[in-house]
């Protein structure tokens, strides 16, 4: 049987670093990953902004790799949760760091709402949250294709 689910797709390097400008991260904030597959966005949160960085994932060959590079830069403010996404409370985030499909997205600010999740910063990169109305959207131009980030408040 197929795995149902989607396949790991990391987002380029200089377009994870716009997506935190754009949500205007610093050394207070906690960004929050899910889906975090490589860990990429924790880690520079942490390594170039000062942030806590938590990036939640449910595949065990990713959560290692995202451990192993999280050791080996030294950083302590990165955490790695592995688990489900659709269970984690997302209350401590200031900030939340989305690269996941529409279905996703929208069952995610579903979750947020019951939780009771408010003045979080969201962006999304590529797929819309459906049920939110961005503040801003803008596009990063990359080596094979162009990037469009949404930027919302909850």
């Amino acid at each position: 049987m197929a795995d149902p689910r989607p396949p790991f797709v990391p987002t380029p390097e200089t377009v994870v670093d716009v997506m935190l400008r754009l949500a205007d991260v610093g050394e207070g904030d906690v960004v929050v990953d899910p889906g975090a597959g490589d860990c990429r966005v924790p880690i520079m949160a942490a390594e170039k902004y000062g942030a806590v960085g938590i990036g939640i994932e449910i595949d065990d060959v990713l959560v290692a790799r995202c451990v192993k590079e999280v050791r080996r830069r030294g950083l302590s403010k990165v955490y790695v949760v592995y688990g489900d996404m659709y269970r984690f409370d997302y209350r401590l985030a200031t900030v939340i760091t989305l690269y996941l499909l529409p279905d996703s997205n929208k069952r995610l600010l579903e979750l947020w709402r019951k939780l009771g999740v408010s003045n979080v910063r969201v962006v999304s990169h590529d797929f819309e949250v459906p049920g939110l109305s961005p503040l801003a959207t803008i596009e990063v131009g990359g080596p094979l294709r162009g990037h469009w980030l949404y930027l919302y408040r909850l």
